[in-house]
């Protein structure tokens, strides 16, 4: 049985809350070898404290170019510098503990009405943004503490409906369109 999901405070309405219990239900399942759930694509994170990969749950409807996202992965840069750059990092201080190296932000209204399911899917496309770094020779690089060094990527599979049912798909699409007919290796 899969462990009890995190779920989105509802008596707190902040903009943005810190949410470390979707690190601690992360190692507990997809990152813990032990579990039904783990998948080891992303074995690289299972190093990392959630002072370096944070979770923060976001109050509001954020809509970008038309369509509302329901959650960003990013790395986190300082891009000034003085008391701004340390304004910013004690904002982090204060919210999270830390300043993280990544941040994952999840809608916490989508959150609270989704499925176990959609919940952990949307957890994973996130983290899964969250590459292990190869250095020049295409091998996993890692840091001077013996982690993996991670880099942020874009998705597998990007393409417009409209393309692909007029011109057809390149091989990613092709490929996820073979892993569409395998059907899902996790099962609710």
């Amino acid at each position: 049985m899969p462990q009890q999901r995190p779920m989105p405070p509802t008596n707190d309405l902040r903009p943005l809350m810190a949410a470390p219990e979707i690190h601690e239900w992360l190692h507990a399942t997809i990152l813990n070898p032990d579990h039904e759930w783990f998948n080891e694509d992303h074995r690289h994170l299972m190093e990392y404290s959630v002072t370096e990969i944070a979770f923060m749950w976001a109050q509001g409807e954020y809509v970008k170019a038309g369509k509302q996202v329901l959650g960003q992965c990013e790395k986190v840069m300082m891009m000034v510098g003085g008391w701004k750059k340390t304004r910013q990092e004690m904002w982090f201080e204060d919210t999270l503990g830390d300043v993280p190296e990544y941040l994952v932000t999840l809608d916490a209204n989508y959150c609270r009405d989704c499925t176990d399911a959609e919940f952990a899917t949307l957890v994973e496309h996130k983290i899964y943004h969250m590459r292990h770094k190869p250095d020049m020779f295409g091998d996993p690089s890692f840091k001077a503490d013996g982690r993996p060094q991670l880099e942020l990527i874009t998705h597998d599979v990007e393409e417009f409906f409209g393309v692909v049912r007029r011109y057809g798909g390149d091989e990613a699409v092709r490929r996820m369109a073979e892993l569409q007919d395998c059907g899902p290796q996790i099962k609710y």
